[in-house]
């Protein structure tokens, strides 16, 4: 273990475990500390530091340290250990909070036109033309009795996606980019984000990839839309459980639906992102 140092908290600090930058007196950042959280037993885990930090083991958001330089006690700024945005620049993790914010500012605007596509088709009037678009574009569907029958779970996704989509979501990022297992040599195209596991098996939070930040050739959307409907797209992704719904994809946003087979996209994530953004335009 390595030199101990002590902060006003009372919280120890060893090299070994997370780097904060101590100062020299000319104010030029020096040997880096570590923290460790005497309430926390990490000696079992061999994960590196930002692992840690992703899986919530430290548990101080602020941690100020002071260091004995010839006598004196030089405190360093408080340093931020956030471990809902693992690796994310201050700016990406802006557009991320932003991309979960334009997000779930669609969510009740599409449960409205929704709403009001199920008082017509129920009452036999004329169906609103912006949700008819929608469906046949984001599901296939068409007007026939097997399809309204039948419709995707609109209002039930709409309510667990308000229990999710805000900044608590965690992310982490991924620097290098990665090719998606759809692509092809004709069509190629990259991973934006993937769920992100955790050690019981369950999914929660995001993986961001370079390509979550650029903006997105294949949609007729902008690049802010994009991130949100990827987002929506990943949290979806992130329900499906063993034994359970199966949210796996069938097509992505951009390749065409075919109509009449609305069946096969009842869980396909990015038929949800698409509809929930466009009915809320």
């Amino acid at each position: 273990m390595g030199d101990q140092e002590s902060n006003p908290f009372g919280i120890s600090l060893w090299r070994e475990n997370l780097k904060l930058p101590s100062i020299k007196p000319d104010g030029v950042s020096n040997t880096p500390l570590r923290l460790k959280d005497p309430k926390l037993d990490v000696r079992s885990i061999k994960n590196s530091r930002p692992t840690f930090v992703e899986r919530g083991l430290v548990s101080h958001p602020f941690i100020s340290a002071k260091k004995s330089l010839g006598g004196a006690q030089v405190s360093t700024m408080p340093i931020l250990v956030n471990e809902k945005r693992v690796g994310l620049s201050t700016k990406q993790a802006k557009l991320f909070d932003d991309a979960i914010k334009r997000g779930a500012a669609w969510l009740p605007k599409a449960k409205k036109e929704w709403e009001n596509f199920k008082k017509a088709l129920d009452a036999g009037t004329p169906l609103p033309e912006k949700v008819t678009i929608a469906l046949k574009v984001n599901f296939g569907w068409m007007n026939m009795n097997t399809d309204n029958h039948n419709l995707p779970p609109i209002p039930m996704v709409i309510d667990g996606l308000l229990k999710e989509l805000n900044t608590d979501l965690p992310a982490s990022f991924h620097p290098q980019r990665e090719e998606s297992p759809n692509s092809s040599a004709s069509d190629k195209f990259y991973t934006r984000a993937r769920p992100r596991d955790n050690e019981d098996g369950s999914q929660h939070g995001l993986i961001l990839y370079p390509d979550f930040f650029e903006s997105n050739r294949r949609t007729a959307v902008n690049p802010n839309d994009a991130r949100a409907k990827t987002v929506i797209h990943e949290i979806l992704h992130t329900w499906e459980k063993e034994g359970g719904t199966d949210w796996h994809d069938v097509a992505q946003e951009w390749q065409r639906k075919d109509v009449g087979k609305m069946n096969q996209y009842l869980f396909n994530p990015a038929s949800y992102a698409g509809l929930i953004h466009d009915l809320a335009q």
